[in-house]
């Protein structure tokens, strides 16, 4: 959990440094996912698919349920 931990947090800087970027809302995504916090990454996953809806689509069976 230490290493997601950290990949959270580099994901949330850059995530911050440019919030149009999708590489850090597809990372937050997984994070989360893998984490078991479902809810984080249904966030982030509804920013990326406002943002990006293309780049979202792949994520979509995720969050189907």
């Amino acid at each position: 959990t230490g290493q997601l931990d950290a990949a959270a947090r580099e994901f949330h800087h850059a995530a911050a440094r440019d919030a149009f970027a999708v590489e850090p809302r597809v990372g937050l995504v997984r994070v989360y996912l893998q984490q078991g916090k479902r809810d984080e990454a249904r966030k982030h996953y509804t920013i990326l698919r406002q943002l990006h809806p293309k780049d979202a689509e792949p994520l979509a069976h995720l969050f189907a349920s």
